[in-house]
């Protein structure tokens, strides 16, 4: 479990801790949350003492209570969120996702995706090919779809609106999900993408939207999915919408209600997850996965093993 830090000074007195007792050449890596610690799967080295916070900002905000001394042993690992500031690329200490999410990164960066579908989806076919088409046909519909609803909440929480509801399990507040809608299981039925329109009514409905505001978050949405993507010079880049909006918790929800649905048995979002994870094995490269790559160049700065050999 990740525990309850009051304040990011408290954190950073936790982390204090945990530096005292730990041996000076093992590292310490900071994550913002326990998805985040298990994205990684099998590629860290055994020794790596992996720390969840709860959230980025209780990342970033402890490190202002931290020694100069302090910080250098610690590496911090942040999701994107679709921005990066200019800070955390000149600090060698902070890594950044290279998509939304870290899950994002699996499925987008190392197509984990693909070979997850295809165990879930081979007992369903002869032929090998068929899985293949299914399982690719799979990771294209999870990423428009969880575009669509990254897209529409960074556009509600631009203007201010709300975007959390109570979780029904631990009555705590959380960002609202795909599968709380219950226009979802129609649309992912029939492999549907909805419109902006369309989820923003579904969202609306669900946190409590007015109709003026449902109708100008999707004008929010609709403006800033036009601008100009700098990177390759076009308006509507689709690519890049998918690497800033895609969510990972999305992406994993969206794939388990689907593959319940193609297979005829219940596929947990905690076993596709689980899955993601085992796909990535060892064998991330940091040509395949660029988070690799910094940790592998913070490792050979500072001496310690950050990587699984």
């Amino acid at each position: 479990m990740t525990l309850e830090y009051p304040s990011p000074a408290a954190f950073a007195q936790s982390l204090r801790f945990r530096l005292q007792a730990t041996p000076d050449d093992v590292p310490i890596l900071v994550v913002e949350g326990m998805s985040d610690r298990q994205a990684f799967g099998r590629v860290l080295d055994p020794r790596v003492k992996v720390v969840p916070a709860r959230g980025k900002e209780m990342v970033l905000e402890s490190r202002k209570h931290l020694s100069v001394g302090e910080r250098e042993r610690c590496t911090i690992v942040i999701d994107c969120d679709g921005r990066v500031e200019a800070s955390w690329l000149t600090d060698d200490n902070v890594v950044v996702s290279a998509n939304r999410d870290l899950e994002a990164d699996l499925v987008i960066e190392l197509k984990v995706m693909r070979s997850v579908a295809h165990d879930f989806l081979a007992p369903l076919y002869d032929n090998g090919s068929e899985v293949a088409r299914h399982a690719n046909r799979l990771e294209r519909y999870v990423l428009e779809f969880a575009c669509v609803m990254g897209v529409l909440l960074d556009a509600a929480r631009a203007l201010g609106a709300k975007t959390r509801v109570v979780d029904a399990v631990t009555a705590r507040k959380r960002r609202v999900q795909i599968l709380d809608l219950p226009e979802a299981l129609g649309w992912l039925r029939a492999y549907a993408v909805p419109s902006l329109q369309e989820i923003s009514n579904a969202v609306g409905a669900s946190v409590g939207w007015s109709e003026a505001q449902r109708e100008e978050i999707v004008r929010h949405a609709c403006a800033g999915g036009a601008k100009l993507c700098r990177l390759h010079g076009a308006a509507e880049c689709s690519g890049c919408k998918i690497r800033r909006f895609s969510n990972g918790h999305d992406i994993v929800d969206i794939s388990a209600q689907v593959l319940s649905d193609h297979g005829g048995y219940a596929v947990s979002s905690a076993e596709v997850a689980r899955a993601l994870r085992v796909a990535i094995g060892v064998r991330a490269t940091p040509q395949e996965w660029s988070v690799i790559g910094r940790l592998s160049i913070r490792q050979a700065a500072t001496g310690r093993r950050l990587l699984a050999s």
